[in-house]
């Protein structure tokens, strides 16, 4: 059985959780799915700051998944702080159909400070007429940030939905320079 061991980063929006198995990264999702006050306005708190707790499997033992962790919360830190744009070399070990995860590669695609639209990720996919299904798989995302999921939006270019709340969206978006409806 792999060895699961996660690490909590605080960052302006929130905390996040990333867990990781010897093979790579299997979750980043922030602790609690919708905050219950106001985000601060974009551009406060950017320092990303934070701890980087971790907390071990049951198993306590030291494996391979600690230099997983650690880059991962560095990326993480370096992201808030606006000096990280990808994290491509990030190994991940996330489960899903084939299907999933060929939208979550696309998804991983799309550059800092652009965004694209589900039917255009479905169209990328050669699945015309799949934008649903494109957005259950987005919406369904293990790497929230990593796969940066906040970067699709509805054809009619508004926010739409986020696993996490749409003001951390919005706020995603301002930190990387997209202005939203």
């Amino acid at each position: 059985m792999p060895t699961l061991r996660s690490a909590f980063v605080e960052t302006p929006i929130g905390i996040l959780q990333i867990s990781a198995s010897e093979r790579g990264l299997v979750s980043l999702a922030f602790t609690d799915p919708h905050p219950s006050v106001s985000l601060p306005p974009q551009g406060e708190g950017r320092t990303g700051g934070g701890s980087n707790r971790s907390h071990p499997s049951a198993d306590n033992s030291e494996t391979s998944v600690e230099p997983v962790l650690e880059e991962a919360a560095r990326q993480i830190k370096e992201y808030f702080s606006g000096a990280r744009r990808d994290f491509a070399d990030l190994p991940l070990a996330i489960a899903g159909s084939s299907f999933s995860q060929d939208v979550w590669e696309q998804v991983r695609r799309v550059p800092y400070g652009s965004t694209l639209t589900y039917g255009q990720i479905a169209a990328s996919l050669r699945k015309e007429g799949a934008a649903r299904a494109v957005g259950r798989a987005v919406g369904a995302n293990p790497l929230c940030i990593i796969i940066p999921c906040h970067r699709i939006l509805p054809s009619d270019g508004s926010l739409g939905g986020f696993a996490w709340g749409t003001e951390r969206k919005k706020w995603l978006l301002e930190l990387e320079n997209i202005s939203v409806r």
